[in-house]
């Protein structure tokens, strides 16, 4: 609503649609101890419609997956359920936002015992 100097009203509606945002944070690094503090990891991608994450060790092989966005790799192997040992690990994340636009990330977590 408006008002002029003269006291002339006017009013107007139009509705405004507000797009989610797509976000991503990765953190670089966790320390599974079960102390209650980083022992999960996991990426938190924020708006989006399709997600898969792989985990690999320094050989290339797989130790985590998932296609949730909300399910954190707790440190174990995929296959063995046993501890990983500490050092690097390669993840790549494939997500989609709302829009259809495909994005890929790739990095390394370090893994601290």
């Amino acid at each position: 609503m408006a008002i002029n100097d003269n006291g002339c009203r006017d009013t107007l509606v139009k509705s405004i649609r507000v797009a989610p945002r797509y976000l991503v944070y990765i953190p670089n690094s966790f320390a599974p101890n079960a102390d209650g503090m980083n022992d999960l990891w996991f990426p938190k991608v924020f708006v989006s419609t399709d997600y898969y994450l792989s985990i690999c060790d320094r050989w290339g092989h797989l130790v985590f997956e998932s296609n949730n966005a909300s399910r954190g790799w707790d440190g174990t192997g995929h296959l063995s359920g046993s501890d990983s040992p500490q050092g690097l690990y390669h993840y790549q994340i494939d997500a989609t936002d709302l829009n259809d636009k495909a994005y890929q990330y790739t990095g390394t977590i370090t893994l601290y015992r």
